[in-house]
């Protein structure tokens, strides 16, 4: 279940784009998400308070309320969310570093690595933005449904149906600001699960007041360094094994060049995680990466196809991202394709020639 939440819930919550109405506009669908992704005339910033949903068969499994304060002009961020479990957390990116500060466990976190900051703050929102809007308009039909008030924003509603039946991603709605062209809500369905996102409080152009882009952190918490304390390491493929405790499986096929290995210590999962990107023609192919299997397996994520690889039962996933996942000794291999030209039986060919050395 985690892996479909985190999915469906970046297409939502990091959706703040666009659309219209073919009754009252000229706007086509591929218009208004071009809209949504690149108009930000007269835009400096704004504030927005939120909720968060997820549903599994009617029952509520997920709620946060987030609040996000942004200023274009300054490049500043600031994201406060609460779940319904009343963990709450905090965030602030001031366009150079990132501070993340999590009241529940008390512990706060520092660093200045860009791709840090972007998947923790959303520094580059507009960016997801366009990534998902753009895989919305491949994989779905879009469709003008017409006009409506959204917590006293006129919006314009689309719905999007997925052009195939066994996509991963259901039926999806939004309703787009007319005035900013931001998401006032959407839902996103897939089998029984359910997520909404509803925007309850909109301020463009706010007056930020003085201290607006700090954090409350008590002051018995010691801010650590990420940068320091290195989660992610470049290291040899002996500093990888002995990481896992074991051997792990290589790329045998001399047309691809390995460019690197990583380790990426994760507190989150308490997990050691080994990564591998391949190269062919100076051009990235796929990430090879190695962790240790999950005692208990996620539920399965709807409609994945199931396949054979390396003797055992795999999943393959093609819905935004072509990954090919398996266990084997003790470990979770995963296949990601980063040249999206690497078809299905690629990736299993390549899984398949996987030898250890």
């Amino acid at each position: 279940m985690n892996k479909f939440i985190l999915f469906i819930g970046i297409a939502s919550i990091f959706i703040v784009g666009g659309c219209s109405t073919q009754a009252s506009t000229s706007y086509s669908p591929s218009e208004i998400v071009t809209k949504a992704v690149e108009d930000r005339s007269n835009l400096k910033g704004f504030y927005m308070k939120g909720t968060y949903k997820i549903t599994k068969g009617g029952k509520t499994i997920d709620r946060t309320e987030m609040e996000q304060w942004q200023d274009y002009e300054r490049g500043n961020i600031k994201v406060i969310s609460k779940n319904k479990t009343g963990e709450k957390t905090q965030s602030l990116n001031d366009g150079s570093s990132i501070i993340f500060y999590n009241s529940s466990q008390n512990n706060a976190f520092k660093t200045s690595s860009p791709q840090l900051s972007s998947e923790w703050v959303g520094s580059n929102q507009r960016e997801q933005i366009q990534q998902t809007l753009n895989q919305t308009m491949k994989s779905h039909n879009m469709e003008l449904v017409g006009e409506e008030a959204i917590n006293g924003k006129d919006t314009y509603h689309l719905k999007a149906t997925p052009k195939e039946s066994n996509s991963i991603r259901g039926e999806e709605e939004y309703w787009i600001s007319k005035e900013s062209w931001m998401i006032m809500k959407s839902i996103s369905k897939s089998g029984d699960v359910q997520v909404d996102y509803t925007v309850s409080e909109l301020t463009l152009n706010p007056s930020f007041e003085e201290g607006t882009f700090t954090l409350d952190i008590p002051k018995d918490v010691d801010t650590k360094s990420l940068d320091e304390s290195n989660l992610t390491k470049s290291i040899t493929l002996e500093q990888a094994e002995e990481a896992l405790g074991q051997s792990i499986l290589q790329v045998t096929d001399k047309s691809y060049e390995r460019l690197n290995i990583e380790k990426y210590d994760s507190t989150g999962f308490n997990r050691t995680e080994v990564s591998m990107e391949y190269i062919k023609d100076n051009k990235l192919q796929f990430a090879l990466s190695v962790f240790p299997a999950p005692e208990e397996d996620d539920e399965p994520l709807p409609n994945i196809d199931l396949v054979e690889v390396r003797g055992t039962e795999g999943e393959y996933m093609s819905d935004g991202i072509q990954n090919l996942s398996w266990n084997e000794k003790g470990l979770r291999y995963s296949l990601l394709a980063q040249n999206n030209n690497l078809a299905k039986n690629e990736l299993i060919q390549i899984a398949e020639q996987l030898q250890y050395k």
